[in-house]
């Protein structure tokens, strides 16, 4: 167990891993002992819970929201918005990895692979929409889950030959072991199944939505659904044949949007498309969006001009920050 600690250099909270105070500047005039490595991460209100996990560190109680509560889950005494902040620290703990097989791999499109990955010992803990997290020598990082099948999960990753962890995956094979967190963890979760659901995605954030659908149709047969996906051009369209399955087999309305190239569907971006679907659907459904940070949050405004109440509006919590 350690305890994380944070400061504020330049008005921005910091987190370092490590047990002792990082922000960016020289370590040792934070009290580092020398030549001791440390992890520095930017962290701004909602996002600290994904850049901790990130870096492979989990909170022992789920973070809340806004400025008031995030700096009581950290030690010491912040200011954020020209107000300070008296702080009692929180326990957190170093993330566990088992070992796990590929057991298969699948081409979903020119840069993207799935993959179905069992532990070699014991089971995920978890549900859809959540993540898990690979470790390589390259580092970890975390990946929302396709689904949650006892010992098994399936994975779909992009490999932008940038992306250690998701280069390594790209270059692994049927067979071959990786270290996986059986412990899943995230905010993104399905809500209840009793009333309309709406899945905006984009890019590889449609892997959580693609848990979430399916547990809403299967699971408590949720009364209709509308999956709302946009790519850059149709060679990008993810899953859409699997969409496609769905809207045969359950009450599902699939849309799907390009930005960067003209076609018979919808050109833009899928935040265009959301007047419609909250007319069809109504604000009190459950609106699910995860994608691209900057699409994510154009959603969520979009979804708040539409007067969907943000009750109703859930999202990993992080993409706030990326955008600021």
């Amino acid at each position: 167990m350690i305890r994380l600690p944070y400061c504020i250099f330049n008005g921005v909270p910091y987190a370092t891993v490590g047990g002792f105070l990082g922000c960016g500047v020289d370590d040792r005039r934070l009290g580092a002992e020398p030549g001791k490595r440390s992890v520095q991460v930017r962290v701004v209100r909602a996002g600290l819970l994904a850049a901790l996990d990130e870096l492979g560190v989990g909170v022992d109680e789920p973070l809340q929201r806004g400025p008031d509560v995030f700096f009581r889950h950290l030690g010491g005494v912040g200011h954020l918005g020209g107000r300070a902040y008296s702080c009692q620290g929180r326990t957190v703990h170093t993330m566990s990895f088992s070992r796990a097989t590929i057991t298969g791999i699948t081409d979903i499109s020119p840069d993207c692979r799935q993959y179905v990955v069992e532990l070699d010992d014991g089971e995920f803990a978890g549900e859809a929409g959540q993540h898990t997290a690979i470790r390589t020598d390259d580092g970890v990082k975390p990946y929302s889950v396709l689904a949650v099948d006892g010992a098994r999960v399936g994975l779909m990753l992009r490999a932008y030959g940038t992306d250690g962890v998701a280069d390594y995956m790209d270059a692994r094979s049927v067979g071959d072991t990786v270290q996986v967190k059986p412990t899943l963890t995230g905010s993104l979760r399905l809500q209840g199944t009793d009333r309309p659901a709406v899945f905006v995605g984009t890019g590889t954030g449609i892997t959580p939505l693609i848990g979430l659908l399916q547990a809403y149709v299967t699971g408590g047969g949720g009364p209709h659904a509308v999956f709302v996906f946009g790519e850059k051009t149709r060679e990008q369209l993810l899953y859409k044949s699997l969409l496609e399955q769905y809207e045969l087999a359950y009450p599902v309305e699939a849309r799907f949007s390009l930005s960067r190239e003209d076609w018979h569907g919808h050109t833009g971006y899928v935040q265009e498309q959301l007047p419609d679907v909250v007319e069809s659907v109504g604000a009190n459904a459950d609106y699910y969006a995860c994608g691209v940070p900057a699409a994510v949050v154009a959603a969520k405004e979009r979804l708040d001009e539409l007067d969907v109440p943000s009750e109703r509006v859930h999202t990993e919590g992080w993409e706030d920050a990326q955008v600021a």
